[in-house]
This record gives structure tokens, sequence and C-alpha cells, in this order.
């Protein structure tokens, strides 16, 4: 004869809840996983860049960032009387 297996007996209705909530723990785990996994993999690939621009000579150091125009009051106004509600960056 076969042997009777514990998921194949009939259970209750708590214990249906408690599997199938272990279920999702394990899915939602497997998920953060993953997404751990993939940050690891997209860090370790920005070091590897970083070193290859270090390496190569290129460096941050000395630029300076773009600096943003301000718009003047007849910028502003010309644009709005446009129909342009959205700012330039």
């Amino acid at each position: 004869m076969e042997e009777e297996k514990p998921e194949d007996k009939p259970v209750s209705q708590k214990e249906e809840k408690v599997r199938g909530v272990l279920a999702e723990a394990k899915e939602e785990r497997q998920l953060m996983e993953k997404a751990r996994d993939e940050a690891k993999a997209e860090r370790e690939k920005l070091e590897l860049l970083k070193a290859e621009r270090t390496i190569s000579g290129e460096t941050d150091a000395g630029q300076k960032p773009e600096e943003k125009k301000e718009e003047t009051p007849a910028e502003y106004k010309d644009r709005i009387m446009s129909g342009n509600l959205e700012k330039k960056e």
C-alpha cells in the first residue's frame, strides 16, 4: 500500500491558512533575495566602472556642477502666456 504523506491528509481551515501564509512568506523571501542579488550585482558593476575611471585617469575632481540658469520675469511671462506650463531645466 501507498504510504500517506502529511500533505495528502485532510487539513483544517486553520492549517490551510497557515500553509498559505507560509507559502506567501517563502515567495516574498525569494523576491527579496532576488532583489538583493540584483542590487549586489549593480553595486559591483558600479565599483568596477569607478575603478576603471580611476585607473584611466578620469576623476570628478575639479569639475563644477552645471549652474542652472534662472528664468527672468520676462521669460516667465512669455512661457506662461504661450501656454507652456512646464519649466525648462
